[in-house]
């Protein structure tokens, strides 16, 4: 009869050869591994914007947003364009329309030449056209200075040469005139008044009145 010690502890073996197994597959799976992250990353941090989608800078106004000096109205710009622009700078175009007021700078070609006639007569304040060659059309005296209160006589063919304002301070004594040899106009305010010819591109002028 097998001895009871050599029964017991061969049961204990067994019992421990059993166990083996089972303990020794309870770690980690070895082979595979952790999962690795998606190839078009996670939503953890790890993907961040890269930048691309932010404003570069394309749709601020670079600087050549200041007008090019002069507007439709042949009136100066007060300075730069109100704020950046929807799609780029604006290259530098002149306004559409003329400024809301006169700001005293060059007008029609006039800026500081202007002929001082407010001493003498009638005849040294009245302008006769055209002056030159057709294609160079002008006035006798297109820029002409005088005082508040006097009259600038214009004489010419308005039939073929319209006069017309253009430009400067507003309200002006000149109007539309495309009839008749002889118009005078009367400054009584002072400030700088611009004229042309509608239908020649080469005559323009200003009255400057002074006080």
């Amino acid at each position: 009869m097998m001895d009871k010690r050599l029964l017991f502890a061969s049961m204990v073996s067994v019992v421990t050869a059993l166990g083996a197994g089972p303990l020794a597959c309870s770690g980690s799976d070895a082979t595979i591994g952790a999962d690795a992250p998606d190839a078009t990353g996670t939503e953890d941090g790890t993907s961040p914007d890269t930048g691309a989608g932010s404003d570069a800078g394309g749709s601020t106004d670079t600087g050549t947003g200041t007008d090019a000096g002069v507007d439709a109205g042949r009136r100066r710009d007060g300075g730069n364009d109100a704020g950046t622009d929807a799609a780029g700078n604006d290259g530098g175009l002149p306004d559409a329309a003329a400024d809301a007021a006169y700001d005293g700078g060059p007008l029609n070609g006039c800026s500081g030449n202007y002929a001082d006639r407010t001493n003498g007569g009638q005849i040294q304040r009245t302008i006769t056209f055209p002056i030159g060659a057709p294609g160079g059309f002008t006035y006798s005296v297109p820029c002409m200075r005088i005082k508040a209160g006097q009259t600038v006589q214009i004489d010419g063919n308005y039939g073929n040469h319209p006069l017309a304002p253009l430009g400067g301070t507003v309200p002006t004594p000149f109007t539309l005139t495309n009839t008749g040899l002889s118009q005078p106009f009367t400054f009584p305010t002072a400030g700088t008044y611009g004229f042309h010819c509608q239908n020649h591109a080469t005559m323009l002028g200003a009255i400057e009145v002074v006080n």
